[in-house]
């Protein structure tokens, strides 16, 4: 028996359309052949239910989403892994999770505790883990936290980060509920005696705008 196309693209829609949806039709038919199939009434059927279940595996591919991977630190804080995070250990990147100890952070504390009391420089994991979170719901915990005095030690702390590389984030009563006051390098922690760096203003030079001067009022 010969069989017609118009009867075969109806029933690769029909069979599209019980296996996986309407949104396969575009995809079924591609049983709307131009020749009537020869042979018999179940060659026929044979050849539009291969057509459409071909076209229904199609469909399914294209919409299959991956559920990206997802990694987990060492404090429990989960996240999606991309290509960014394609971390190579042990190589320094000013990106977050990707600042590793290249010998730079060991070369800055020396530097600094030529003025810096040992006591002032915390790289131990309980109070970096306590440094790590703000007002905010995010957590970045520093490599070393540094308690700056004073507008002097600022300004010798900042020529020796710039020479070794080290990124500084600043830190007063850490109440930012934007994550600001967090890093995975160096945090100078500012006001932790409630006086340090009251009534300073910060000008910009207008030769540089990309540097600035503290002024006390």
């Amino acid at each position: 028996m010969r069989v017609p196309s118009r009867h075969l693209a109806r029933l690769a829609r029909a069979y599209a359309q019980r296996n996986s949806g309407a949104g396969v039709q575009q995809a079924a038919n591609l049983g709307r052949i131009a020749v009537e199939a020869p042979g018999s009434l179940a060659a026929s059927l044979q050849l539009v239910r291969g057509q459409a279940q071909a076209a229904v595996q199609v469909n399914l591919e294209q919409q299959v989403h991956v559920i990206p991977e997802i990694k987990t630190d060492i404090f429990g804080a989960v996240s999606p892994v991309s290509e960014a995070d394609l971390i190579e250990e042990g190589v320094f990147r000013n990106v977050d999770g990707h600042r590793f100890d290249d010998g730079r952070y060991q070369a800055f504390r020396e530097d600094i505790q030529q003025f810096i009391s040992q006591e002032r420089v915390y790289t131990d994991p309980v109070r970096t883990f306590a440094y790590g979170t703000d007002a905010s719901f995010y957590r970045l915990n520093p490599k070393m936290v540094v308690k700056v005095h004073n507008e002097a030690e600022l300004k010798r702390i900042l020529p020796i980060a710039k020479k070794h590389g080290v990124p500084v984030t600043f830190r007063a009563a850490g109440t930012s509920l934007s994550g600001q006051a967090l890093t995975d390098s160096v945090l100078l922690k500012l006001s932790h005696t409630g006086k340090n760096f009251r009534n300073f203003q910060i000008h910009v030079s207008k030769q540089d705008p990309h540097s600035s001067l503290w002024q006390q009022r």
